[in-house]
């Protein structure tokens, strides 16, 4: 965002930027990255799971699950 260059990183990392026009999105046609990449969630299997990484899945599944509305070459 410094003008130091061109970075290649998912869309749900800088949507906020790019919707509010601070990143420009350059060269979609050599988009190397799915957009059906999945997203996981890896944590020590435990018998009883901590609340708190419960809690953290949960928000991913939230926050990830449905439309990418975030994205803005759908």
């Amino acid at each position: 965002m410094a003008g130091l260059g061109l970075i290649l990183l998912p869309a749900w990392l800088v949507g906020v930027e790019l919707g509010e026009g601070r990143l420009l999105e350059v060269l979609p046609e050599f988009q190397i990255i799915p957009k059906d990449t999945p997203l996981y969630a890896l944590y020590p299997h435990q018998r009883h799971l901590p609340p708190k990484v419960r809690v953290f899945i949960d928000f991913l599944v939230e926050r990830f699950a449905g439309e990418t509305k975030w994205s803005t070459t759908d």
